[in-house]
């Protein structure tokens, strides 16, 4: 988020951005702002202290502690918000800071106010890090290797409200309107699909004019919109994958946006509204699952045995297309698939697919005949999560490069790179 450069440009600027012991300031209100702010500080190896969570002592004892803890600490940073003018805890803390010549990080979702600055004694020889000129914070964080920061805000933020909004017509059959057939009566759309497509087309178009939107609903518009990008920048989405599960009152459907530069998945979200889960991954990234109801985070790793492929749970996407059937069944690969694995799953949800490699439930997805809004989002999160993917048959990480706008022919992701190169020996002439 915007405050987090703040963050990383405040730790770097003590011992040449070495590992810090860190007191987090917070007031007890704002709770969910600490925890924020301290996941940052841990994914970048720091040790941060949150005092709610790290000690268990009450009384004296506890204040005693807590000053112990300040003066061992090697950095402070201060969450300021509008309730910290009545946070006493926080103010100590501050006065203990202050007076043992801690170094200071002061992080923001306020300005301060001449309240904060009564209660916070010198408060005002220290800027509050907040940056709200778009260029000064992309400057920021691309100097600090937090590339796509704003985008990556934005695009969490817009995946679950578009994913809320199918949730008005889910298991309303009669709302949803007659599913429109859109190849040989067995690919279908909605209403829905297109109102979903319409609303984030128009939020990303709105907020990055020089960017390329390509989406399912609009696929005829595909190669003309790929190759017109004016900043290298493409979005992917995907408003409804699993249109058919949706209709019929099947929860493993999803709404997943993806971000590519030159052709190479740099940010993916995927949210299951039903379940309230959103994943979220990307360059420099950990993949994460967050349950939007409870606030818990859970860092996601792929399978990292070095698994045969008999012991691969795999999943796998036909594509109803009458030319893609074709090609999937051609020298009947469905059936050297099965003889070659665990097993094999169909779930009617591309993204979920992957989102099962990127979990570690399953090892291996593979599917012929893809676009970039089917898979961008759950590649990018694979690879967050330490897995590998790739075209197939030919074999290269970068399906969509600009200069080569057609989509692939088929795509492969994998648990780890053993899995990956053994698939290739595998099925190099299928």
């Amino acid at each position: 988020m915007s405050i987090y450069f703040a963050i990383n440009y405040g730790v770097s600027r003590y011992r040449g951005g070495s590992k810090l012991v860190v007191f987090i300031s917070y007031s007890d209100k704002n709770r969910v702002f600490a925890e924020d702010v301290a996941r940052e500080l841990e994914s970048r190896g720091h040790t941060p202290f949150l005092a709610y969570r790290d000690m268990v002592s009450t009384g004296e004892t506890w204040l005693k502690k807590l000053y112990q803890q300040v003066e061992q600490s090697e950095l402070f940073v201060m969450c300021l918000d509008a309730t910290s003018v009545d946070a006493k805890y926080q103010q100590i803390e501050w006065e203990w800071a202050v007076h043992d010549g801690k170094p200071i990080v002061v992080v923001g979702l306020c300005e301060p106010t001449r309240q904060h600055l009564n209660k916070f004694p010198t408060l005002s020889h220290y800027h509050v890090h907040r940056f709200e000129d778009r260029n000064e914070r992309n400057n920021a964080f691309r100097a600090f290797g937090l590339e796509f920061e704003e985008q990556f805000e934005f695009i969490q933020n817009l995946c679950v409200e578009a994913g809320m909004r199918l949730m008005r017509y889910f298991g309303l059959r009669y709302l949803i309107g007659t599913p429109d057939p859109l190849d040989n009566r067995r690919n279908y759309a909605t209403e829905i699909d297109a109102k979903i497509d319409e609303f984030i087309r128009e939020r990303i178009v709105e907020e990055y004019p020089n960017d390329t939107v390509l989406s399912e609903e609009r696929k005829d518009e595909y190669q003309s919109d790929l190759i017109n990008s004016t900043s290298g920048l493409a979005w992917t989405i995907d408003p409804l994958d699993g249109t058919l599960n949706y209709i019929s009152g099947d929860d493993r459907f999803c709404c997943g946006i993806g971000l590519m530069e030159d052709g190479v998945p740099v940010l993916g979200t995927v949210f299951c509204p039903t379940r309230m889960e959103l994943y979220t991954g990307g360059k420099g990234r950990f993949a994460e699952r967050r349950l939007i109801n409870e606030g818990s985070v859970e860092r996601l790793k792929t399978e990292a045995a070095d698994l045969p492929l008999e012991a691969c749970n795999t999943l796998t996407h036909i594509n109803s297309e009458a030319e893609n059937l074709k090609l999937c069944f051609q020298r009947d690969f469905p059936q050297h698939l099965h003889a070659s694995v665990r097993r094999v799953w169909m779930w009617g949800c591309g993204l979920l697919g992957l989102i099962a490699i990127a979990r570690g439930s399953h090892h291996l997805f593979v599917q012929r005949k893809t676009y970039p809004w089917d898979v961008v989002p759950g590649l990018a999160i694979i690879q967050s999560a330490g897995g590998a993917h790739s075209t197939w048959p030919a074999r290269s990480p970068d399906p969509w490069s600009i200069s080569n706008y057609q989509s692939a022919e088929g795509i492969l992701a994998c648990s780890n790179d053993g899995v990956l190169t053994r698939f290739f020996e595998r099925f190099a002439d299928k």
